[in-house]
């Protein structure tokens, strides 16, 4: 490996690195404050919480490797052309495409290893934060937490979209909850936000939302809030 491409390749490292710890501290401690009233509630002891929040990481890394790729290249780049160090390349012969080859690089090995975290590590660790929260924190049988999940997306057999924050079977609940309703031509009709759902009598009820209908050109004609 020629020494220039080392080069690049150190200065794209140190600033996808700290983009990468930055944004995965900002957003674990994003994670802290919303689920700090279960932490609260259930007392698991510091470990414990440890464990529940680190295995969110796979899962936030997956989210947060884009933006500090992007980040990593503008940081690098940038350093280059504020110390002058591209000129001096050009000057020297080396192609301004050769100095993107090193970034391509790392582009494509990162890349091969987000698709290896999200197919291999992602959802076992996934499993084990639904355990660690429901059966190790909230003390619930292993039954309820096999009847948790959370991000569920559907698609209706008449024209709709379900998108489910959290739902925990055991109970019949679900939180944040969107359903979008089309008419032919894909044409939104209305537009159903919810805080909660819980399923009562054979049909699920709705708490805490909007109901919102649209017209042509997905023009909002009514918003209907309801409790």
């Amino acid at each position: 490996m020629k020494i220039l491409t080392r080069y690049i390749l150190l200065e794209f490292l140190k600033p996808f690195i700290l983009s990468l710890l930055a944004f995965c501290i900002l957003i674990l401690v994003i994670q802290v404050f919303n689920d700090i009233r279960i932490i609260l509630e259930n007392k698991p002891g510091l470990i414990l919480a440890l464990k529940y929040f680190l295995l969110q990481i796979p899962e936030l890394l997956i989210k947060i490797i884009p933006i500090a790729i992007l980040m990593a290249v503008l940081f690098s780049l940038s350093h280059l052309s504020k110390n002058s160090e591209l000129i001096a390349m050009r000057a020297g012969g080396v192609s301004v495409f050769l100095v993107a080859v090193p970034l391509t690089i790392w582009g494509v090995v990162i890349f091969g290893l987000s698709v290896f975290l999200n197919e291999a590590v992602v959802p076992k660790t996934a499993k084990m934060v639904r355990h660690t929260k429901v059966v190790e924190i909230q003390k619930q049988p292993e039954e309820s937490a096999s009847k948790f999940r959370q991000n569920i997306s559907m698609i209706g057999a008449e024209n709709q979209l379900y998108h489910v924050g959290a739902f925990d079977g055991s109970v019949n609940t679900m939180t944040d909850i969107l359903i979008l309703e089309f008419l032919p031509g894909n044409q939104m009709k209305t537009r159903l936000d919810a805080k909660s759902a819980k399923y009562e009598d054979g049909r699920w009820v709705f708490y805490n939302g909007y109901l919102r209908t649209f017209g042509e050109n997905d023009a909002e004609t009514s918003a209907q809030a309801f409790e």
